[in-house]
């Protein structure tokens, strides 16, 4: 087999018992109340593929200092239109405020389906192609304006920085990108850049891990189920927005609750029609289902992935929360149920026999 191309999961289980008190709870199954419910720990190791496809973009840098990348991703609640204009507005070395990420559209340079874990490592890359592109062309018509303080220079001695070309040498020698298109009466310059997987593939596995924890209370009596407390650590490369991401682990990882304890799809034997046939009917949690969620990521480049280091997060939050809220059911009971979702009527004939 293929060695990981970067795995921190021992890093996830130890920081994830420090943040649920793994290390106080009685071990033994059955062991552990609180008033008139039974108490259950429980964690689970998560792991999904971390995939990347290939991808194209487009970078349009504009006269008066504004810049426009576009790509025909999609965003699906994502966070692809935060991450994407910041990645392009790094690769520009401009203020994200001048930059805008266009999407959503099949004219536009393509990209595959939004899907799988894979957007972020997917056309990330392909923004940054792009944006570098636009700054090469655009360091050409530095060096052919003799009025230029670049004029003349070789493209790989110019670098950007802060919305200016620069001679690498002497970074107070350059002028704005504004200032390169207006003295060349050219309203804007655009180009296109391309990346998809290498080799890589062929030399690692790639795969996100995390660790999950969760804390359950079990009313003997009824056999109901309350997620007191959910936490997870989760190692998925660089996080390209801390905030974009937390949000995302919380929603899957509320995605799992419902899966664990509440969702399911039943069918009528007279005439196979499911029985809940709207999502106004389906059963999902609410907030006050939801748990109080601690969640945290390592924040360590993947060195192989691509240079961005970032893999997709789309999935893992979901599943590794079944199995952990699985173990604490049996560990605050002494039954191992393995049918979801776990129901009280399931639970109590467990219980009874």
């Amino acid at each position: 087999g293929k060695p990981f191309s970067s795995k921190h999961l021992r890093e996830c289980y130890a920081r994830g018992q420090e943040l649920i008190g793994w290390a106080a709870r009685n071990p033994k199954p059955r062991s552990m109340r609180e008033g008139n419910s039974l108490i259950g720990y429980g964690m689970a190791t998560t792991m999904y593929p971390a995939a990347r496809r290939e991808a194209s973009a487009r970078a349009t840098l504009f006269a008066d200092g504004r810049a426009l990348v576009q790509s025909a991703t999609h965003e699906l609640g994502n966070g692809a239109y935060t991450i994407f204009r910041q990645i392009s507005a790094d690769a520009l070395a401009l203020p994200v405020e001048r930059v805008r990420f266009e999407l959503g559209d099949s004219d536009l340079p393509a990209a595959p389906t939004t899907g799988g874990s894979a957007t972020t490592a997917t056309v990330g890359p392909a923004a940054v192609a792009a944006s570098r592109a636009a700054l090469s062309v655009l360091k050409r018509v530095a060096a052919r304006d003799a009025k230029s303080p670049l004029f003349g220079m070789a493209e790989e001695a110019i670098e950007a920085r802060d919305g200016r070309l620069v001679r690498k040498t002497n970074p107070d020698q350059g002028e704005t990108y504004g200032a390169i298109l207006q003295r060349a009466k050219l309203p804007s310059i655009m180009a296109e850049g391309s990346a998809k997987p290498g080799e890589e593939r062929e030399q690692y596995s790639f795969y996100s891990f995390g660790a999950v924890f969760a804390k359950v209370r079990v009313d003997e009596a009824s056999g109901s189920i309350r997620v007191a407390q959910l936490c997870a650590v989760y190692d998925v490369g660089r996080l390209m927005n801390p905030q974009t991401a937390h949000s995302q682990f919380i929603g899957g990882m509320a995605m799992g609750l419902g899966a664990t304890l509440m969702e399911a799809t039943h069918y009528d034997a007279r005439n196979g029609r499911a029985v809940v046939r709207n999502l106004a009917d389906y059963h999902v949690p609410s907030m006050a289902d939801t748990p109080d969620i601690l969640v945290e990521a390592l924040n360590i480049p993947d060195p192989h992935i691509s240079e961005l280091g970032a893999r997709g997060i789309g999935e893992i939050g979901c599943v590794g929360t079944p199995a952990a809220i699985t173990n604490a059911v049996f560990h605050a009971t002494g039954q191992r149920l393995r049918s979801l979702p776990l129901t009280p009527d399931k639970l109590l004939k467990a219980m009874a026999s």
